[in-house]
């Protein structure tokens, strides 16, 4: 080692030598003619240059240092930080095997890995794999999947109702404005207590994957409107009577605000029309 750290090594025999020239110069001209089948001499950029150089330099270059190692006594190494693969990195190193890599690189033609090679069945399928975490991976997914699945089934147990302003052939579905997701998820919990359940974090996650939401009514209705409209036939044939009666009475006092109205408009000077929903009016001391 000397002391601008550079590293001093001998130079390797003329035999030796001549064996990496020509291994090179092989792999060099097995791998031109392929390349020259498919496409046309491809151009490499390399750091330095302006624009790129075209593969004959790149040869030219790989010779030149072969003739200087040969027609030298000793190798000097400096130890430079270069990029990993790149051009610059092949024409420090003359290696057939790394002119081989470098090829590959920028003619496209990436060989397939050791390891998947080694994984692979005779009829081109990897085989299942082995290792212990891959095991657990798998077990957790497979888990994942049956609690979101058991919650899916759960959400879809809950009763849907039709949103009275929402459009004719909308897909979204409404449920009772007495839930929320909260309460869902502990009668979810309460459900079994064998099997496993999914979190808390994990059950709005797939109710919002769902097209539903919570109804709110967005116009006032009496009780036995609600009563009628939410229940059950049994249900329906009991308040039949007075529903039928409830909705006469309404439509008797929409016909006589209708013809107030008209008489103000009629009449604007001396008439004067005045609604009041009494059922919202707040009561004051």
């Amino acid at each position: 080692m000397t002391g601008n750290g550079n590293m001093v090594i001998k130079c390797p025999t003329k035999q030796e030598v001549e064996e990496l020239k020509r291994a090179a110069e092989n792999a060099l001209e097995n791998r031109y003619e392929i390349t020259t089948t498919k496409m046309m001499k491809p151009k490499v950029k390399i750091p330095g240059y302006e624009g790129s150089k075209p593969m004959e330099d790149i040869e030219e270059c790989i010779r030149k240092q072969n003739n200087w190692i040969l027609e030298s006594d000793e190798l000097r190494i400096t130890y430079v930080k270069k990029k990993r693969n790149s051009a610059a990195t092949i024409l420090a190193e003359c290696s057939a095997s790394l002119f081989h890599k470098f090829m590959e690189q920028y003619t496209g033609s990436f060989r397939k890995s050791t390891s998947d090679g080694n994984k692979q069945e005779k009829g081109g399928i990897v085989r299942f794999d082995k290792r212990v975490g891959a095991l657990h991976y798998a077990n957790l997914k497979q888990k994942d999947e049956f609690m979101r699945a058991s919650a899916l089934a759960h959400i879809q147990k809950f009763p849907k109702m039709e949103s009275l302003f929402c459009r004719k052939w909308t897909s979204k579905e409404y449920l009772h404005p007495d839930l929320n997701v909260k309460q869902m998820f502990n009668l979810y919990q309460e459900e079994s207590l064998e099997q496993p359940k999914c979190s808390y974090h994990t059950y709005p996650r797939v109710f919002e994957s769902l097209n539903l939401s919570f109804h709110h009514s967005r116009k006032d209705q009496c009780s036995l409107c609600l009563s009628d409209r939410e229940g059950d036939a049994n249900q329906k044939l009991e308040l039949q009577d007075a529903y039928t009666a409830n909705v006469a009475e309404k439509n008797t006092v929409c016909k006589k605000k209708e013809d107030a109205k008209e008489m103000s408009k009629n009449n604007p000077a001396s008439i004067a029309a005045a609604v009041f929903d009494m059922q919202q009016v707040i009561q004051l001391p």
